[in-house]
């Protein structure tokens, strides 16, 4: 990926099929789900080098969640993987 992603505010679902999306280390993260209507389905995903540098400047939220940042909305996980860094870093819920 080269550029940011918009956020999801609506129902999305993913079908990867073992495919991986990567943030390919730049400064963004990967997804981002708004409530109260964004719900994000994710099914046989590898998710990888998102970072929160750079993300909402200013935000309570822009240091969390690399490869998903969920913000009172939905989020299904069928299948993933995500490399390290850990789960804390990468997958923020609030």
């Amino acid at each position: 990926m080269r550029q940011r992603l918009p956020v999801i505010t609506s129902h999305i679902t993913v079908n990867g099929l073992h495919t991986t999306i990567s943030g390919n280390r730049t400064n963004f993260r990967i997804f981002e789900v708004d409530g109260p209507g964004g719900s994000l389905t994710l099914q046989g995903l590898t998710i990888t080098g998102g970072a929160t540098t750079g993300s909402a400047p200013g935000s309570p939220f822009s240091s969390f969640g690399g490869g998903i940042l969920n913000i009172e909305g939905a989020v299904t996980l069928k299948s993933l993987a995500m490399p390290p860094p850990a789960w804390s870093e990468v997958l923020a819920v609030t």
